[in-house]
């Protein structure tokens, strides 16, 4: 064998070996990570961070022998801007894995399964601004309005007539004022009044005619405010995403969530928190929160003291994975240590520390 063909099967065996060698870009030991902190997944300890991702992502940096450099997001959009710009190596959070997400960076491996769910004030069906906004719509608070002028001139005249014609009517314009108006609602609420007849059988007429009057009254407002009442209960009611049409919803900026009532054309107001959200709501700025299953769930469970609860079944189903940046060398490796956590039964044990149950 010739020198040269010797060496141009070295050559070629030292490429062919070397190809796929080449085609895998080296993995970093030293990575920059960015967390939005949202409970349960991210969450503030004494100690630094907790949190079901959290404690998955410290699992995957020991297993692949990484160190990282931590720098915390106020938003979901900030974290996926600094993946997207390639300024971090790695998004730790619960960040849901899309198409649109997909287009412009990477996700690992799914970890969980989740879908968004639906929180609203539980004291808001009772609420008193809700029932006088319907009665104003249905036309009911002008017709109240026409029966207080009515209620008015009424008394006004049997004012008038008391101090023309009753000698022991008393004299002071308030006091006399009242007296006609305690006679004028007794007839219209009771249909009984201690008022003397000052007209004989015209005066009984009258009487009888204004009792009747009063009747009509009281059965007009009370099936008004029981009916109206009864139609803003099935109308400010939501159990589910149907029920959102017409209604302003809250969402966290950049999330699945705000995504979701965008495409759905609903009425959006986006959050930079779930503490805003939730204040919001609870002012009666936004009448739900749209926003993932197990974030809500949790939030409900942690805050008891708040008039806040979770309704209808999970929709718009989701998965969460890490973010990383576009043709990231980490994508494979994350992935492959989710799934050996998966096999080894570390990352069901984790899921049932932080959720008592599995998804």
């Amino acid at each position: 064998m010739s020198l040269f063909r010797a060496a141009l099967i070295a050559a070629l065996i030292l490429l062919s070996g070397a190809g796929p060698l080449l085609a895998q870009p080296s993995q970093p030991t030293q990575v920059k990570a960015v967390i939005y902190v949202a409970p349960p997944f991210v969450q503030k300890a004494a100690d630094g961070y907790t949190g079901f991702t959290w404690d998955l992502w410290r699992q995957i940096a020991d297993d692949l022998n990484l160190t990282y450099e931590l720098q915390t997001a106020n938003t979901v959009a900030d974290a996926l801007r600094l993946v997207r710009e390639g300024k971090v190596d790695i998004a730790v959070a619960d960040l849901s894995i899309t198409a649109d997400r997909f287009q412009v960076m990477d996700f690992s491996q799914p970890y969980f399964d989740a879908g968004l769910r639906i929180m609203i004030d539980e004291d808001r069906h009772a609420s008193l601004r809700n029932l006088i906004g319907d009665l104003r719509q249905g036309g009911h608070l002008r017709v109240y309005a026409w029966i207080g002028v009515f209620i008015l001139i009424g008394t006004i005249v049997l004012t008038l007539v008391d101090r023309r014609w009753h000698p022991e009517f008393p004299h002071e314009w308030g006091s006399g004022l009242a007296e006609s108006f305690y006679h004028v609602m007794s007839v219209a609420t009771s249909g009984s009044t201690s008022h003397r007849n000052l007209f004989g059988a015209f005066g009984t007429a009258l009487g009888a005619l204004w009792l009747a009057c009063g009747v009509a009254v009281v059965a007009y407002i009370t099936s008004s405010i029981t009916s109206v009442m009864t139609a803003s209960t099935i109308a400010h009611q939501i159990n589910g995403p149907a029920d959102l049409g017409g209604k302003r919803v809250g969402a966290l900026i950049g999330s699945v969530g705000e995504s979701y009532c965008r495409a759905a054309m609903l009425d959006v107001q986006s959050f930079d928190t779930m503490e805003q959200a939730v204040e919001a709501l609870l002012k009666g700025q936004v009448t739900a929160i749209v926003r993932d299953a197990p974030v809500l769930e949790w939030f409900d469970t942690a805050h008891p003291e708040l008039p806040v609860t979770v309704v209808g079944p999970v929709f718009k189903a989701e998965k969460y994975g890490f973010a990383l940046p576009s043709g990231s060398p980490l994508t494979r490796p994350v992935s492959e240590a989710i799934l050996r956590l998966k096999d080894s039964g570390a990352l069901e044990a984790l899921r049932m520390r932080y959720f008592g149950s599995t998804r």
